[in-house]
């Protein structure tokens, strides 16, 4: 989607803020604070980014394993 006053070739989502991946993070905040939320935890943005943080270390290194072993499957 373009902007009506944007400079030609830019997007709405080149702005800070609108970009896929930052939709995508405030998608997993609301889910994070729904999570506590029903907990009975006091949801509050420090908590929300511990559990982020966890979330994409877990992630991070999920891939990095996952390529370890691809590498091993083709030495074997």
């Amino acid at each position: 989607m373009t902007g009506w006053n944007m400079p030609p070739g830019c997007n709405v989502s080149d702005i800070p803020g609108n970009t896929r991946e930052d939709q995508e993070t405030e998608v997993l905040y609301e889910a994070i604070y729904s999570v506590l939320e029903t907990a009975g935890v006091e949801p509050n943005d420090a908590l929300a980014e511990v559990v982020a943080g966890m979330i994409n270390q877990a992630y991070h290194d999920g891939y990095k394993a996952c390529f370890a072993d691809m590498a091993e499957e083709v030495k074997e």
